[in-house]
């Protein structure tokens, strides 16, 4: 295998962009329920009652308990895989990595929800690469940003969500080479400061359980990341309809939310 980014390699990474493969890791949650969603929020420190509170959350528009935007589309933690083999060509050309010997840096994550996960419900899973951008760069000359695409849907039911992460393949003999942090000098910070700090930390209240002018009880989160259909997909790379067209949709599903709730 090659140790270093090759046009090559970089031709053999993309004949695999949109082929759907098998995540390398199983769902932690197979049919995660409300105590998954507790568990999961407060390993965040998220106490919003919607997800924390079944009680709670019946008496919202969502009629019950639905879980918190991490978990719906977090990488490994749900989503069965759709495709679970590959066979002949297919498994030849996704055999091995491309870039083999390069290193891999996880950038970052991008998600869109459509649809409230509850509890119960078993979700399929859809993997795919769906961008290769060969770039140079001061901090390793030439890098490959690698996109890859996870959807995911109620089995037989409509799309939650999709995430793209991005993979920054980069040699690291150049940015070993520029020793560009030898001269940082790292302080502490002081008791002082600290305290500044934390002085400047706006005061934490509990999110729902505030009364409505009805009566009621609503939560202030209530509209959270699961209401929006873009929580964020920055990137200009993006024909905006990748996550859906990996699950074999032509678009983005924004109206899947009107048409369904």
């Amino acid at each position: 295998m090659p140790d270093a980014i090759t046009d090559e390699g970089v031709a053999r990474l993309r004949q695999r962009i949109g082929i759907a493969r098998p995540h390398t890791n199983p769902p932690h949650y197979r049919s995660p329920n409300e105590d998954a969603f507790r568990h999961v929020a407060e390993a965040y420190g998220d106490d919003n009652p919607l997800w924390c509170d079944p009680s709670y959350g019946a008496g919202t528009r969502w009629a019950g308990p639905i879980a918190p935007p991490h978990l719906v589309g977090g990488d490994t933690l749900i989503g069965e895989d759709v495709v679970t083999a590959l066979e002949g060509e297919t498994k030849a050309l996704m055999k091995g990595d491309p870039l083999g010997g390069v290193h891999a840096f996880y950038s970052g994550s991008f998600r869109e929800w459509w649809n409230p996960l509850s509890p119960g419900m078993r979700v399929a899973r859809r993997n795919a690469l769906v961008g290769v951008h060969d770039k140079v760069g001061d901090f390793a000359g030439r890098t490959v940003h690698e996109w890859l695409a996870e959807v995911f849907a109620v089995a037989g039911g409509p799309v939650l969500s999709g995430q793209y992460r991005l993979m920054i393949r980069a040699g690291r003999e150049k940015a070993t080479e520029r020793k560009k942090n030898d001269e940082v000098e790292i302080h502490p910070y002081t008791d002082d400061e600290i305290a500044a700090s934390a002085r400047q930390s706006p005061g934490r209240e509990r999110s729902g359980v505030a009364p409505s002018p009805a009566g009621g009880r609503t939560s202030t989160r209530e509209t959270s990341s699961h209401h929006s259909s873009r929580a964020r997909c920055g990137s200009p790379i993006w024909s905006c309809g990748t996550p859906a067209w990996v699950w074999g949709c032509t678009a983005w599903p924004h109206s899947v939310w009107a048409t369904t709730s």
